[in-house]
């Protein structure tokens, strides 16, 4: 009777071990979840296995989480002009480099609903205009029914996520006519996603980097993450260089100290030819 009454206990706990070790959850076994903010950060296996999954030639692409800790500011698409796309067509990335870099190119998009990501793969980026391509509309971005307005291209010339190097992007289609391009750059649109809060802030754009000359100041209003907020400004076209993008902003937060990012490009008023 107890040899019995042994077996059953040893039965029990047996059952119970193996439904613990299979409980959905477990961080043993690897998942595939949707992320959501604030819920669970990206370590280095899910991104290894993401871009397994995700691999289409050129480029990573597809549906990935958020990481856990939203900086409180943060430089997500920054523009020269954007055309827009239709579900057939096959995007080009163009942006100028002064010297070979190395090059992070990345596009989400501006108001995240479907977690959309894409990550251009490395490769030898020269001096002068570079051309990221192909990138087809139909194969992700259409699926996700990602509408042009919501798109955001960003490209960084560092490893950085905060202040740093990056380099204004134009955006078009293989299928649109190249006169609808932008012959001179004047106009430039960053667009920034807060994290927290905001009262408020400002934004200024410097001739040269460090301490040039303030070409422009202008206040920015009232933010709540996490919709994202655009920055328009214009330089003359009848000189070239670098040129600094200084954002302070205001958390509503009186205790929480006012972050600021400075992003460094180089403005080249004239677009070559074969762009």
């Amino acid at each position: 009777m107890k040899i019995k009454v042994c077996f059953i206990i040893l039965s029990v706990c047996a059952l119970l071990l193996f439904h613990c070790n299979n409980t959905p959850g477990d961080s043993s076994t690897p998942q595939n979840k949707t992320l959501t903010p604030g819920k669970k950060e990206v370590n280095s296996e899910d991104k290894d296995t993401w871009k397994t999954q995700n691999d289409r030639g050129n480029r990573y692409e597809g549906i990935k989480g958020i990481e856990v800790s939203a900086p409180p500011i943060q430089l997500i698409a920054f523009f020269i002009y954007k055309e827009e796309y239709k579900w057939d067509d096959i995007l080009k990335v163009r942006f100028y480099l002064r010297n070979p870099s190395d090059v992070q190119l990345t596009a989400q998009e501006l108001t995240t609903v479907e977690f959309y990501w894409m990550e251009a793969k490395p490769q030898n980026w020269e001096q002068g205009w570079n051309e990221f391509s192909p990138w087809p509309v139909k194969d992700v971005l259409a699926e996700l029914n990602i509408n042009p307005d919501n798109l955001g291209v960003l490209v960084r010339l560092d490893k950085n996520y905060g202040s740093g190097l990056v380099s204004p992007v134009i955006l078009c289609c293989q299928s649109s006519q190249s006169t609808q391009r932008p012959s001179n750059i004047v106009q430039y649109k960053a667009y920034f996603r807060p994290g927290i809060s905001l009262s408020g802030g400002f934004f200024e754009v410097y001739k040269e980097r460090g301490n040039g000359e303030i070409i422009r100041k202008e206040p920015i209003g009232s933010q709540v993450p996490p919709g994202p907020f655009p920055i328009v400004f214009e330089l003359n076209s009848n000189w070239q260089g670098w040129v600094r993008l200084r954002i302070v902003v205001h958390p509503k937060d009186e205790k929480t100290p006012g972050p600021s990012r400075e992003y460094d490009f180089y403005h080249l008023p004239i677009v070559s030819s074969s762009v």
